[in-house]
C-alpha cells in the first residue's frame, strides 16, 4: 500500500532566478524521496509538463514573459498535459490572496528556509483539501 508520506514525489519547480532553482534543488533533495527537476520559464515548464507527469508544480509567481498565474491558467486550460496541483513560491505578499483564490495547494513566502522546504512541500501534497499559506 502507498504511504503519501514516504512515496516518491515528483517536482517541477519553475522560477526565473538561477540561485532559487538551485536551492530549492537542494533542498527537495534532503529529502531522498523528492525527484525534482528545474525550469527558467513558463514556456519551458509547458514543454516539460507534456514530456513528463509530476505530483506537484512549485511555481514562481512573478517572472517575466508569463508569470505564475498566466501559466497556472494555460495548465488548467489543459496546455501542459494532464492538470497537475500548483503552490506558488512568491515574495509579493500583497497578491497573495489572488494565489490562494486560483486553487493551489498552497503558497510558501519567499525568502523560505532550506532546510524545511521538502517538509513543507510533503505536508501541502498530502494535506490536499484547503490552501495554506506558508511563511517562516
Amino acid at each position: 500500500m502507498d504511504d503519501d508520506r514516504t512515496r516518491d514525489l515528483r517536482i517541477l519547480c519553475v522560477d526565473d532566478d538561477p540561485d532559487i532553482r538551485l536551492i530549492v534543488e537542494l533542498s527537495l533533495h534532503l529529502d531522498p524521496d523528492m525527484r525534482a527537476i528545474t525550469v527558467g520559464s513558463a514556456v519551458e515548464a509547458l514543454s516539460v509538463l507534456e514530456e513528463q507527469t509530476f505530483d506537484v508544480v512549485l511555481l514562481d509567481a512573478l517572472m517575466p514573459e508569463l508569470d505564475g498565474l498566466g501559466l497556472l491558467e494555460r495548465m488548467l486550460r489543459g496546455e501542459g498535459g494532464p492538470p497537475t496541483p500548483v503552490v506558488f513560491l512568491t515574495a509579493d505578499a500583497l497578491r497573495r490572496s489572488r494565489y490562494d483564490r486560483a486553487g493551489v495547494l498552497g503558497v510558501i513566502s519567499k525568502p523560505f528556509d532550506p532546510m524545511k522546504l521538502a517538509e513543507v512541500v510533503r505536508a501541502l501534497v498530502t494535506n490536499v483539501g484547503s490552501t495554506r499559506v506558508v511563511g517562516y
